[in-house]
């Protein structure tokens, strides 16, 4: 019997998809599509810890030992939530690569000229992740970049190298970046810029929503920093997808340009 082609979330970090259209994927897996998330930069890190990426363990009240256990352990309990199957790959997170990112204007802005090569590295490691499980995928999605985070201008551009291979790809919209600051004004314009249709509605039960905030708290590690400027969480998430889908409850994902 062939294997079913499933539905292929790809996120920069442990958390990226929960947040931002973990309601989408809900919605895909009550509908028996057995969606993947695919946590592109997971790894361990590359050498010993900077300065930088030890402060963000300990702001999170993390120990450097326990880390990468714990983001795993909150991302298999958010999986399940969302009806997911998860997957990572080795490629350590930007803040556990050497000294390349030391602050956060560094991490949301230009990409290191180190991280040159590891688009290709990227696309080899999802690739043999995705044939090592045994999964097929139907479509991808990819974030769009609202933030500006440097992994996820990585993972968007792994979006263009499977639209060039003739994949299906979409994008979704990353919370919280899209709600701080001029997050409206920053994801038209990078609506503008990748976009290549009118976006995908998909609008969400309240079940469905309930299950993308029970998600991301499973990440416990990550909240308080997370909402920091948003407040309550629950609350926050509700009224980005009533935004969304305005007045009702709803994501986006928008067709990436070919």
């Amino acid at each position: 019997m062939a294997e079913l082609a499933r539905p292929v979330f790809l996120a920069p970090h442990y958390d990226d998809v929960a947040l931002s259209c973990g309601g989408t994927v809900a919605a895909l897996a009550e509908h028996g599509l057995r969606p993947v998330i695919v946590t592109c930069f997971g790894g361990e890190p590359d050498g010993p810890l900077s300065p930088f990426a030890a402060f963000q363990h300990r702001w999170r009240g993390l120990s450097d030992e326990e880390a990468l256990a714990i983001r795993r352990a909150e991302e298999r309990a958010a999986a399940d939530v969302l009806g997911a199957e998860p997957l990572w790959l080795g490629l350590p997170d930007a803040i556990y690569r050497d000294a390349r990112y030391l602050s956060d204007e560094q991490l949301f802005g230009s990409l290191h000229p180190d991280d040159a090569e590891l688009l290709p590295r990227l696309r080899t490691a999802l690739r043999e992740a995705l044939a090592g499980a045994g999964i097929t995928p139907a479509w991808f999605a990819v974030p769009l970049g609202a933030g500006n985070h440097v992994d996820h201008q990585l993972v968007r551009a792994l979006g263009y190298e499977l639209r060039r291979e003739g994949w299906t790809v979409w994008a979704y919209e990353d919370f919280p970046y899209s709600a701080l600051g001029d997050g409206s004004r920053e994801l038209a314009r990078l609506v503008s810029e990748h976009a290549a249709a009118e976006p995908w509605l998909q609008p969400l039960t309240d079940g469905q929503l309930q299950r993308r905030i029970a998600a991301v708290q499973c990440y416990a590690s990550q909240l308080s920093v997370i909402f920091r400027q948003l407040g309550d969480p629950r609350e926050a998430i509700r009224q980005a997808a009533v935004e969304a889908g305005g007045g009702q409850p709803a994501e986006r994902l928008w067709l990436l340009r070919g």
